[in-house]
């Protein structure tokens, strides 16, 4: 059941589910595959601060003979000084756009954009010196437009992944997806280095229905240094009202009970979906000491772990509920819920050996049987990784190592797709530490 892995690349889409649009925007490099997308979800601190990744600022290197022309007026970092990554917050999108709209600034001033999108397919944006791509909406009719307006029917749902990627920006620079009115970082990361940004983003289920900017800032080269651009995308947000499961925690204990366990059991029974896009709410304590917050990162990891095993296909966490004076209240955790569009159609778990990166021949039987019986169909694979126990340098490169094995084994046997979900941290009890699943969903060819 191989593939050439040649043709794999050729076959292979940048982005799990997105077309071949998307995958001509980027960067090719000669006999390698295609850069596998990072897969993001917000992560809001238990104070409800925004998680954000710290930096190493990049020194400009002299702009390639074709860097474009900032327009007057615009901010260019000289050559040889340095791109830092903003720690602040914005409390505001740079432009504020209806959806199906786009704006965008490079090196601060605003420039002419366009935006098209197919009928059942991605929408590409034009802006200046940057082309973005993004996948994952709502089926729509065709329609274009430029920033004087107009619908392109850019509606997207928490149920399938936002999909992004360019090709455009200075490779190994910092890249930042926000989303507005109420400021949410949707992705943190940097360029890889041949210039590619490919992200597939999970919405969170507790997002309001309605209108939303999104906003892409990357690092271009221009004449004489490098600016940065902003684009703005409007785009509508639909979701069912998701139907909510709660829990409340005895006093100063973590642990899941029985009972707790059976009416989450049942909740997901009344779901009728074998997959779950679920949003976390906690509560944070009313006293932050040292034992409160040490008893709060308890709960979520036990919560986490419990939700993960029990059909939680993508978990994100919201902000916690506000502190009150009422006890029971503080201990009581709730969960969102909606029906993932993508269905599995078989796992694979490939248990690795102690300290080896090599997929065990003897463990592929499975895997081959099922591949044969869906040898008519599009395979999109994919795979939940353990992270080691202890992050020492050794161990992450062995957890790299196995998540490269797995990649390349299952791109050369028949996955058309691969996408690398949410590790499973690595202080979650329960957790395999040499275990990882491979979820499978097919669709015709």
């Amino acid at each position: 059941m191989k593939k050439n892995p040649s043709k794999a690349t050729n076959l292979l889409p940048q982005i799990p589910g997105a077309t071949s649009k998307i995958a001509a925007i980027l960067n090719a490099v000669a006999g390698q595959l295609p850069p596998k997308p990072k897969v993001f979800a917000p992560r809001v601190l238990s104070n409800g601060q925004i998680a954000r990744i710290a930096f190493t600022p990049i020194q400009i290197k002299a702009p390639p003979a074709n860097a474009p022309v900032a327009p007057a007026g615009a901010k260019v970092l000289p050559i040889g000084s340095k791109i830092e990554q903003s720690q602040a917050t914005p409390t505001a999108p740079v432009s504020r756009v209806a959806a199906g709209e786009s704006k965008a600034t490079f090196g601060g001033q605003t420039i002419e954009t366009t935006i098209e999108k197919a009928a059942n397919g991605p929408a590409l944006l034009s802006a200046g010196p940057a082309t973005i791509a993004l996948a994952g909406f709502v089926d729509q009719p065709a329609a274009s437009n430029n920033n004087s307006g107009g619908s392109t029917g850019l509606t997207a749902s928490s149920s399938t992944p936002l999909e992004i990627a360019t090709g455009s920006f200075i490779a190994s620079t910092p890249v930042q997806v926000w989303l507005f009115s109420t400021p949410l970082l949707l992705a943190e990361t940097t360029v890889d280095e041949n210039g590619n940004f490919a992200a597939a983003i999970n919405l969170p289920s507790s997002l309001a229905s309605g209108s939303h900017t999104l906003q892409i800032q990357g690092y271009v080269y221009a004449s004489g240094g490098a600016a940065e651009v902003t684009a703005n995308i409007g785009i509508s947000i639909t979701r069912k009202t998701p139907k909510t499961w709660s829990t409340t925690f005895p006093m100063f204990s973590s642990a899941i009970s029985a009972r707790q366990k059976s009416t989450w059991q049942k909740f997901v029974a009344d779901q009728k979906s074998p997959e779950l896009s679920c949003a976390l709410t906690p509560t944070s304590p009313s006293s932050r000491s040292a034992a409160n917050l040490q008893l709060f990162n308890k709960r979520m990891l036990n919560v986490t772990t419990f939700l993960k095993l029990g059909g939680c296909t993508n978990i994100t966490t919201v902000a916690s509920a506000p502190l009150t004076k009422n006890s029971n209240i503080n201990r009581t955790w709730t969960v969102a819920v909606e029906p993932q569009t993508t269905k599995t159609t078989f796992n694979w778990v490939h248990v690795f050996s102690l300290y080896s990166s090599k997929v065990r021949k003897t463990a592929t039987t499975t895997w081959t049987m099922n591949v044969a019986a869906h040898a008519d169909k599009v395979l999109a694979c994919r795979v939940t990784a353990v992270e080691p126990a202890k992050k020492s340098r050794a161990n992450t490169k062995l957890f790299d190592q196995r998540n490269n094995a797995i990649s390349s084994y299952l791109i050369e046997n028949s996955c058309d797709t691969v996408e690398f979900t949410q590790s499973i941290a690595s202080k979650e009890p329960f957790a395999n530490r040499q275990a990882w699943t491979v979820r499978v969903s097919t669709s015709a060819k």
